[in-house]
Order: C-alpha cells, then sequence, then structure tokens
C-alpha cells in the first residue's frame, strides 16, 4: 500500500508514531498499585503467619486478663456434662458461696469450673446397651471425643491448678493409683463422717451438696478429694504455694459447710 492518506499510511504500516491503536480490554494500572500486588505475592504467607500470631497472642491475653478475676478454680469430671449457662451459673454461684475469701482482692468472690466429660468402658458398654422398641441403640458415645476429655483431665491433674476435684469413681481412682490425691486425716483433726477410704468424701452426702440444688445434677456417687500440691506450674514457689493455700481452704469450706 504505497498510498498515504493524510500521513496515515506507508507501505502498510503507520508512519506517524502518535498514532494509537485502539486498546483492546487492556487496562493501564497504577504503578503503586502493581508494587502492592508484588509485595503480597512475595509476602502473603509471612502476613498471614504474623497475623495468625497476633491473633493468637491476643486470645491468651485476654484469657489471661479473664484469669486473674478468678479466685478459685474446681474440676468437675465424670458422666455429666454442662450444656447451658442455666446449668453452670447457679452451680459457680453455690461454690461462690464458699469461697473462704476474696483471694485477689478485687472485692468479688469468683470461682471457675472445668467440666470435662470422662466416661469408663464399662459406662460406655451400658449407654450402648440402651435400646428402642426397634432394637435401634438410643445412645452412641462419641469415644473419640470422650477419649480426647480423658486425655484433657489427664493434663489438668497433673498442672495442678484445678486442687479442688469432684470426680467420677473410675477417674478417682485412675489418680488415687498414682498418689495423687491428699490424705484427709492431714487437713481434718477428725475424718468426716461422708470419707469413703483416706482420701476421697462422697460429696452428695456434704451439707454442702444438700442444700444447694444446683448441685443436685451431679452424679450421687461422685467423690471430692483435693489435689497434691503439683510441681508443675507458673508463677513461682512463692505464688503457687498461696494458691495451693488456697485450695485447701476451699476444700475445707466445702466439707465443713453448714447451712445457716
Amino acid at each position: 500500500m504505497s498510498e498515504n492518506l493524510n500521513g496515515s499510511y506507508e507501505n502498510g504500516v503507520p508512519n506517524d508514531r502518535n498514532d494509537k491503536l485502539p486498546d483492546k480490554g487492556i487496562i493501564i494500572r497504577d504503578t503503586k498499585l502493581k508494587k502492592l500486588d508484588n509485595f503480597w505475592y512475595y509476602h502473603k504467607w509471612k502476613i498471614i503467619i504474623i497475623w495468625a500470631a497476633a491473633i493468637v497472642s491476643l486470645v491468651f491475653i485476654l484469657q489471661a486478663c479473664e484469669s486473674d478475676k478468678v479466685d478459685g478454680y474446681i474440676m468437675y469430671s465424670g458422666s455429666y456434662q454442662m450444656f447451658s449457662a442455666e446449668e453452670y451459673n447457679p452451680m459457680k454461684s453455690a461454690f461462690e458461696a464458699v469461697l473462704p475469701y476474696d483471694y485477689n482482692g478485687d472485692g468479688k468472690k469468683v470461682v471457675q469450673i472445668i467440666n470435662t466429660y470422662v466416661l469408663s468402658e464399662e459406662q460406655i458398654q451400658s449407654m450402648r446397651a440402651v435400646t428402642d422398641e426397634d432394637g435401634s441403640r438410643v445412645y452412641q458415645p462419641d469415644v473419640n471425643y470422650i477419649k480426647g476429655e480423658l486425655d484433657r483431665f489427664d493434663s489438668l491433674i497433673l498442672a495442678g491448678e484445678y486442687s479442688v476435684c469432684i470426680l467420677d469413681p473410675y477417674l478417682y481412682e485412675r489418680v488415687k493409683s498414682a498418689n495423687g490425691f491428699v490424705e484427709l486425716s492431714t487437713l481434718f483433726d477428725e475424718v468426716p463422717d461422708t470419707a469413703i477410704d483416706d482420701y476421697g468424701i462422697r460429696f452428695s452426702e456434704t451439707e454442702f451438696a444438700k442444700y444447694f440444688d444446683a448441685l443436685d445434677c451431679l452424679p450421687v456417687d461422685s467423690i471430692l478429694c483435693l489435689r497434691r500440691q503439683s510441681t508443675v506450674g507458673f508463677g513461682g514457689d512463692k505464688a503457687n504455694g498461696k494458691a495451693y493455700e488456697f485450695s485447701v481452704a476451699f476444700f475445707k469450706s466445702i466439707v465443713n459447710y453448714i447451712p445457716d
């Protein structure tokens, strides 16, 4: 093509370098945005990890702040499972009523209850044996969940933060066989009539359990016991010693409770 119309073409190609071909969906992007894209591409996993670590740290900080408000701890482990605040709060209030004093000095008496749902093999088999009129199983225990709860219980009992315990007989014997409880004779001038052996007390037979209706939901064979002071923990020996002394006083106040 030799014809040149207004200097547009010569030999089939544009002869004016200022002439532009029409945009065919080409988007001209801001160079700053391009740099941002490149930064994200090369560093995204670092950013994700940093943010994840920050979130985890925040959770731990919030838990630590919440823990600072707690005076006393108690652990129930066995076949009863607390599903709602309607069950938890009245029980919590009952234990707060017998806290010996305000341990952290913030003007409030606060108890934290931890509940681990653990069944023995015999209890699991008994639940499986229950059938309806058609012979179908009524209950199907989640053995993996129960195994996880048992592992959690073992970790908590080892750590010793939850020294005051109310346990299913199966778990009580598990810890007692490892010499994990304090002898009642070292705590009381006379061993309480509600004691089942040298270490445990039938919780349902205590005046405390009889008085507070919120505790009726716990199995009647649950055993109240005191964990030996653990050598595992944080805060130093002095801090751990003071916390344990408070747990001992808390345990005694439950056992010695007499309604007004």
